[in-house]
């Protein structure tokens, strides 16, 4: 199974601030151009040029307009499980700041609301306030 997975991530704010938040959650280190690095996985924070302010709190397929991605490459010998865990601290991270956040993955039936797609257990358009 594929462990790639990127996160959609609805946040009005800078950046700086969402890797900075993150970063809390897995304490890696942070790289050149919006990621962070650790020892079995790296975390590149993209812009989505997808990106539409009208579009994004349309429920449930507003989060492809999200503002940003998170994009997580987790190294070849991981199990899957490792996979689940970080992506589902991620999520739930996320999630308890008032983020909507939705994840894509082959595994997102094993992640918490299965990776937020079509729950209305998870925040939507709410503000971040860490």
């Amino acid at each position: 199974m594929d462990s790639y997975c990127t996160i959609y991530v609805n946040n009005k704010y800078e950046l700086k601030r969402l890797v900075s938040s993150i970063n809390g959650v897995v304490e890696g280190d942070i790289g050149a151009f919006n990621s962070i690095v650790y020892s079995n996985f790296i975390i590149n924070f993209v812009l989505n040029p997808d990106y539409n302010p009208l579009l994004e709190n349309v429920f449930p397929d507003g989060f492809l307009y999200s503002r940003y991605r998170m994009e997580i490459t987790f190294k070849e010998n991981v199990q899957i499980s490792y996979c689940v865990e970080i992506v589902s601290k991620l999520l739930v991270h996320l999630w308890a700041n008032g983020l909507t956040a939705i994840a894509a993955a082959h595994y997102e039936n094993l992640l918490p609301e299965s990776g937020g797609y079509k729950s209305h257990q998870i925040p939507w358009n709410n503000d971040y306030s860490p």
